[in-house]
């Protein structure tokens, strides 16, 4: 039989193990670990043809949930012991799909599932999903709407012990927190790193792990020009890249290893003609990128070592970790900043690190005193915040914006000047 993805690994009742597989054009298969069927197949009413199976969701009671994507929405599909459970929960997407969604995100949010669903044109949605299999829809909230090139990675970039969403597009790198509030120093635009040609784009798949040794993760992607090239978690090109391994082709990237001999391995398919003239064929070959020696388990943070996350494609590996002051995230738990400043059009963007949970406030007055705009902002604690405030009506001008926000401690004000030019 015809698979129309990647089967996927599920848990039954906390220490057992099953299979969920994809069969084309609309049935779901669940095999036991020693690959019998369980139950009968389950038949799925798709807009078209063709399952993907995103990230299990962990459920209340020790038993994996599956969201299963087809073009129209995806379907929460459960088990039992008898197999699957007919009839599962369908929730539509916000447009119909342009075809079959490649890639998904599944994030883990305070005890709760956040799933990420995308086409080549875009964002078709976000939803909230409790163990025990309520979903709320969160509609579009993180603002993606160029074409990813290859499946996001979900890992802590930031070192604030929460999972960020990691996206490449052809010609920029994207970090996100679940809320869609950009991790500091992203998005990176690929021109700006390195002069390679103009016609070179990013073409994935995305890495994301410590391979400097500090605990705190770095970013690796391969470019269609055969270039393997790495971030820090502040965008920065990492010293010593790119490194041209490849030829203009797509490769893979897999980190594998134990900690005090970590490579991320570069894998080029093969099956094509190269130079010289396009005559010579060319093997698929195996090439490895020596890690320095990582930090014990417990002193990283969470990770996205290659496809699905990892070996068991469970998505990202490890438990995301608060790393203090190492964390790249402590360079802005002082820092308050409006942006763009100045500012040309009718809105601006706050951006401030919250300790406590307390709703936190902007105000903005004109030189003679005047206040000219006022907003109450909802803020996550222990966390960066982001808040575009409406600037309507308001002239050309210096500005000055206070805003009072729960430091943990108490009630803490900055005063900034805003310029706006219109």
């Amino acid at each position: 039989e015809k698979l129309s993805g990647g089967p996927v690994p599920l848990i039954w009742q906390t220490d057992n193990q099953r299979i969920l597989c994809p069969v084309y054009p609309d049935t779901l298969v669940l095999l036991d670990g020693s690959a019998s069927p369980v139950g009968l197949p389950l038949q799925i009413t798709a807009v078209g043809p063709g399952l993907q199976i995103a990230t299990p969701i962990p459920g209340s009671d020790g038993t994996d949930l599956a969201p299963v994507i087809s073009r129209g929405g995806w379907y929460l599909v459960r088990q039992d012991a008898s197999g699957l459970v007919t009839e599962p929960d369908f929730h539509p997407f916000f447009r119909l799909a342009a075809e079959l969604p490649d890639w998904t995100a599944v994030v883990a949010t305070e005890g709760v599932f956040h799933l990420h669903v995308f086409d080549s044109e875009g964002e078709l949605g976000n939803w909230r999903i409790q163990p025990d299999g309520s979903v709320a829809d969160l509609g579009l909230i993180l603002g993606v709407e160029e074409s990813l090139v290859t499946a996001p990675a979900v890992a802590d970039v930031d070192g604030d012990g929460h999972d960020d969403l990691i996206f490449a597009t052809a010609k920029r790198i994207i970090a996100l927190r679940p809320d869609g509030v950009p991790v500091r120093g992203f998005p990176v635009r690929f021109y700006d790193l390195f002069p390679l040609p103009d016609t070179t784009r990013i073409a994935g798949p995305l890495v994301v792990a410590d391979g400097t040794g500090d605990g705190v993760n770095e970013i690796y992607f391969n470019t269609d020009g055969g270039h393997l090239v790495g971030l820090d978690a502040f965008g920065r090109l990492l010293s010593e890249l790119p490194l041209r391994w490849g030829d203009r082709k797509t490769g893979a990237l897999a980190v594998g290893g134990p900690d005090d001999g970590r490579v991320l391995w570069l894998v080029s398919p093969g099956g094509y003609t190269g130079p010289p003239l396009d005559r010579q064929f060319l093997g698929g070959r195996v090439t490895g990128y020596g890690l320095a020696n990582a930090l014990t388990e417990d002193s990283r943070t969470s990770e996205w070592l290659g496809s699905g996350g990892g070996s068991y494609r469970r998505g990202s590996v490890g438990t995301a970790k608060g790393l203090g002051a190492a964390a790249p995230i402590s360079t802005e738990t002082d820092r308050v900043v409006l942006y763009p400043n100045p500012v040309i059009s009718d809105e601006v963007t706050v951006r401030f690190f919250s300790t406590g949970s307390r709703a936190a406030r902007i105000s903005l007055y004109n030189l003679e005193g005047e206040r000219v705009a006022q907003a109450d902002i909802p803020v996550a604690a222990n966390s960066i915040n982001e808040f575009l405030l409406p600037l309507p009506g308001v002239a050309s001008g210096l500005y000055l914006a206070r805003l009072e926000y729960d430091a943990g401690s108490g009630i803490e004000i900055r005063t900034l000047t805003l310029a706006v030019e219109k």
